[in-house]
């Protein structure tokens, strides 16, 4: 099963993405419905993973722990920081965040919280959002982060990279992609 639900996961991000890419309008909106599932997928299995449930080597769990932060968009964060807080989730039986949103809502100037109730009301995740785009900017925030800016700035640019070449060779896949990413986001959350 395990190797069944890998296979269906690397198959439905590159399959689902180039069929995204290239076919048809309806195939192309069914394929970002297969590559969301995809994604859904490798979010779970990335928490088999960092419970080290897939191989019996520790190693070969965290090789695909971290493939799978990169498929799922998870890659900016540490895998072996993000199996601590999700062990801490399991251990505190509470979900370990390190932005607190409730309270920079509250103190954001209203147009701000407005737009986020709205965008949520529109089932846009936009908290979740928000709480990524903390950890992409937390090396840059936290003095005691400042060794990861390097990678993060280096993952940046992989994952802009890529992102520009799939706009250039194809911009509706890359709309595809980020509606794709936010029914993974709702779906997750």
């Amino acid at each position: 099963p395990n190797t069944l639900a890998l296979g269906y996961a690397l198959a439905g991000y590159a399959g689902g993405l180039w069929l995204m890419a290239t076919a048809s309008w309806p195939v192309a909106l069914a394929a970002t419905l297969w590559f969301a599932h995809a994604l859904i997928v490798s979010a779970y299995l990335f928490h088999e993973f960092a419970h080290g449930t897939i191989f019996t080597a520790p190693t070969a769990n965290t090789r695909g722990g971290v493939l799978m932060t990169w498929l799922t968009g998870s890659c900016y964060a540490r895998y072996e920081h993000l199996r601590r807080k999700h062990m801490r989730h399991h251990v505190d039986r509470a979900d370990v965040i390190s932005l607190d949103t409730k309270t920079l809502l509250q103190s954001a100037p209203a147009w701000m919280r407005h737009t986020v109730l709205a965008l949520e009301w529109a089932y846009v995740p936009a908290v979740e959002l928000l709480m990524h785009a903390y950890v992409v900017a937390l090396p840059f925030l936290d003095p005691a982060r400042r060794a990861d800016r390097g990678r993060t700035l280096a993952i940046l640019l992989v994952r802009w990279s890529a992102f520009a070449a799939l706009g250039y060779f194809a911009p509706r896949a890359l709309l595809l992609y980020a509606v794709a990413y936010l029914i993974m986001v709702s779906v997750l959350r």
